[in-house]
């Protein structure tokens, strides 16, 4: 899409020892028939071969470097803070972009340039076990609409720059230190309480691998522990607002209900009598004594 009035899309790769995904995710965006874009990656310190296969495309990119960097959505944040743009996609490394989306969402922002935000059909696949893929699932339609309970999948979607300088950028860390797992479904739930002028394209743009090292797709226990942790946080941030609309408490104290039980139970299995205790109590004091049910039929269950 050679067109001068076609607005300048950045894509953004975080990664961080992926050599058997990152040249996939690299090739999706550089075989896209689009211009003005900038392709930028951010690796946070890989020993395993992607520096070298990043550095095959160096030519190619508009920069690229490699340093550890606090986790993807760390690098993603900062080059948003630098002003790309101004049209943002953010592309896992173990994902890729389906052809002609970039046409498609650069078309859309060129005909409505009060557009924020701009999101294409996506799917979730899995290695078959033969050498191929097997769908798990797609994602369309009202499942992308900004609203609580909405798939977050922000891979799948297309930001103008002013969505950050207006919302924010993505939580990495909280107070303990600890990397917020999940950032994403906090980020696209901080979106659906403002107004915004979004699109939702019908064409398959996005396609997510989900394997094991998934962190919130196939996490594994520990990964899970971590993901039910920053649930509770990011729970936490919203609870005492009184500014809420009611589908979004609704979601917040089901992110809440669901990270307390599971931690709850997990704590338990542990042995961490004191810290199931204090979820325990987390849990009556957020929802309601009733909570102390769900408590019970853990223990019935032996945990």
């Amino acid at each position: 899409m050679a067109d001068a009035a076609a607005p300048r899309i950045c894509v953004i790769t975080a990664v961080r020892d992926n050599a058997p995904t990152v040249e996939r995710a690299i090739a999706s965006v550089l075989t896209q028939d689009y211009t003005p874009l900038e392709y930028r990656i951010r690796d946070g310190g890989s020993t395993d071969g992607t520096v070298a296969i990043i550095a095959r495309y160096a030519a190619r990119l508009t920069d690229w470097q490699s340093a550890p960097d606090g986790g993807p959505d760390a690098a993603y944040n900062a080059v948003l803070r630098a002003n790309p743009g101004p049209i943002l996609g953010l592309l896992n490394a173990d994902d890729w972009y389906e052809p002609g989306i970039l046409q498609a969402v650069g078309a859309a922002f060129r005909a409505d340039s009060t557009l924020d935000l701009v999101s294409c059909a996506c799917r979730i696949v899995t290695a078959d076990g033969a050498g191929g893929l097997r769908e798990l699932d797609r994602i369309t339609g009202d499942r992308l609409a900004l609203r609580p309970g909405a798939v977050p999948v922000p891979n799948a979607r297309f930001f103008h720059r002013r969505v950050f300088e207006q919302a924010g950028y993505f939580l990495t860390h909280d107070p303990a230190g600890r990397r917020i797992v999940g950032t994403d479904l906090e980020f696209m739930f901080r979106l659906s309480l403002i107004p915004l002028r979004h699109c939702i394209l019908p064409q398959l743009g996005y396609t997510y691998l989900a394997h094991p090292r998934s962190e919130t797709f196939m996490p594994t226990p520990a990964g899970r522990e971590a993901l039910n942790r920053s649930k509770l946080y990011i729970a936490g941030l919203y609870l005492p607002r009184r500014d809420l609309p009611p589908a979004a408490r609704r979601e917040v104290r089901a992110w809440h209900r669901q990270a307390t039980r599971e931690l709850f139970a997990t704590r338990l299995r542990a042995g961490d009598y004191g810290a199931a205790l204090r979820l325990a109590g987390q849990g009556v004091a957020r929802h309601s004594p009733l909570w102390l049910g769900t408590a019970l039929k853990i223990l019935l269950r032996g945990h």
